[in-house]
């Protein structure tokens, strides 16, 4: 297989078992801790008030989620293309810039964008760990 196609096909497998892991994490939490009552999600006053109520412990569970997610995608991409490391920046990419389309959507409290950014460059720095510069050594 031609390296630039092993590298994309990593890439794309990296975000498709990050978000696998970012979406079992807050399923998870969801079992855990009981979210305030019913909402209309098309309804962006109500996402307001709806994220005003939701526990700590809930927004926590996210963001740790987010930087499992992006982390276990990035090092699964570096071992998938001989530990190459631009496949774990791309993943970490595509992953933030997914969270970046939630806080669009949704209204989230300025320490959880923060939050994202700090998880996703300790994500990347880690996954990248696993890299090597010559992957031959």
């Amino acid at each position: 297989m031609p390296p630039t196609l092993k590298h994309i096909l990593a890439t794309i497998a990296g975000v498709l078992i990050g978000s696998v892991v970012i979406s079992a994490i807050e399923a998870l939490s969801h079992q855990l801790i009981p979210m305030p009552g019913n909402i209309d999600f098309k309804d962006p006053a109500q996402l307001a008030i709806y994220m005003d109520q939701v526990p700590l412990a809930a927004k926590l569970a996210v963001v740790f989620a987010w930087g499992a997610g992006m982390f276990t995608g990035a090092t699964a991409a570096v071992f998938m293309t001989g530990r190459k490391r631009w496949p774990a920046t791309a993943v970490v990419l595509i992953l933030m810039m997914a969270t970046g389309v939630n806080f669009a959507m949704i209204p989230h409290p300025a320490w959880m964008i923060v939050g994202a950014l700090l998880v996703a460059g300790i994500a990347w720095f880690g996954a990248s760990r696993f890299s090597r510069a010559n992957p031959a050594a």
